[in-house]
């Protein structure tokens, strides 16, 4: 299941460098997010399905997050000085690791909580699903979140017009 994204992030970490280049940073973002987003919905509404619809919305996912990683990247690369440039995507690197690992771990404990296993969705009917379902309607909510901050921060600023 882990391969295909693989392969997705490859190919769309070039789609989503080319598309920024020509459109601008704030596109590529969104689409990212929107792909993201799909996935985790579809993972969540069909959490107790087959494994391939897992499979496929991993595709999504990991091409959402390439997307949005390549235009984070630009974004912010925009905005530092040529002084700033070497650390400023240096942290920006270190931040996006710190927050890859502690999601994991913060992930994992919170399906450790019997506070997810409610029945939220009626499409999942599985009481095995019901913590991996709704852990992916939070991290949905998160991604909006996410995305709303992106606005806020980068959102009519004139870097994205390019």
């Amino acid at each position: 299941m882990l391969f295909p994204g693989s392969i997705g992030v490859i190919a769309f970490g070039v789609i989503g460098g080319n598309l920024a280049d020509r459109k601008g940073n704030a596109l590529v973002f969104y689409s990212g997010a929107g792909l993201f987003l799909s996935s985790l919905l579809i993972m969540a509404l069909f959490a107790d399905l087959t494994p391939w619809v897992p499979a496929g919305a991993l595709l999504l996912s990991y091409s959402g997050i390439s997307f949005v990683k390549t235009s984070l990247s630009g974004s912010v690369s925009m905005t530092l000085g040529e002084q700033e440039a070497g650390i400023g995507m240096g942290l920006l690197s270190l931040a996006c690791f710190f927050a890859e690992t502690v999601g994991a771990a913060l992930a994992g404990k919170l399906l450790e909580q019997s506070a997810l296993a409610l029945p939220l969705l009626p499409t999942v009917r599985s009481d095995a699903a019901f913590p991996y379902s709704n852990l992916l309607l939070l991290l949905s909510v998160l991604i909006v979140v996410g995305s709303w901050l992106y606005a806020k921060a980068f959102g009519n600023n004139k870097l994205h017009a390019q």
